[in-house]
């Protein structure tokens, strides 16, 4: 007899007696384990120079890579590799060099920024459960594209043309008149 169940949550429980399938109505609940190691969690593996990064998540994982709740508040140190500076809110502008996953909660949320692109490594370090480490790759700022007037919207431009034009041609006669 073996019994399947599917990751945290509610499960149906579906037992198997030599090859044949029986599922039993009989529903399950299934909660994490004790935490084992931290582990970030962030949607992409680049982010722009000079911006504030979506929210860097770093949390608490049983054996089987399920997110569990601390019993305690855990303090986590950052470290990084290049210019990187880490934040604690979403405009990067309170500065941390720590942060803290509260008694009760799975993870913590913190934010970084770099003004120059090169390539990165951010670490969590923990007294209780290690290490944990997240290569980001810093990409050059994208610039806006100009903004200009169509000339047609502007009616200075022609004044500006033939004001450069007359100081031109001004010139080129006194050079002439030099010449002769």
């Amino acid at each position: 007899m073996r019994a399947f169940l599917g990751g945290l949550g509610r499960a149906t429980i579906s037992l198997i007696f030599a090859g044949l399938l029986i599922l039993v109505p009989q529903q399950a609940a299934v909660a994490a384990g004790s935490a084992v190691g931290i582990g970030f969690h962030y949607s992409s593996t680049t982010t722009e120079a000079g911006q504030c990064s979506a929210g860097v998540e770093i949390g608490l994982y049983d054996l089987f890579g399920d997110h569990t709740t601390a019993d305690s508040l855990i303090p986590i140190a950052l470290h990084r590799s290049g210019h990187v500076l880490f934040y604690s809110d979403s405009a990067c502008s309170v500065p941390v060099t720590s942060v803290a996953i509260l008694a009760g909660s799975s993870s913590v949320t913190f934010y970084f920024k770099d003004l120059k692109p090169e390539t990165i490594i951010l670490v969590g370090t923990t007294g209780s459960y290690g290490s944990v480490i997240f290569p980001m790759t810093i990409t050059p700022a994208t610039m806006p594209p100009p903004t200009a007037t169509p000339v047609g919207d502007n009616p200075q431009w022609l004044v500006t043309i033939l004001a450069s034009l007359t100081i031109i041609g001004v010139f080129f006669m006194r050079k002439r008149m030099a010449l002769q």
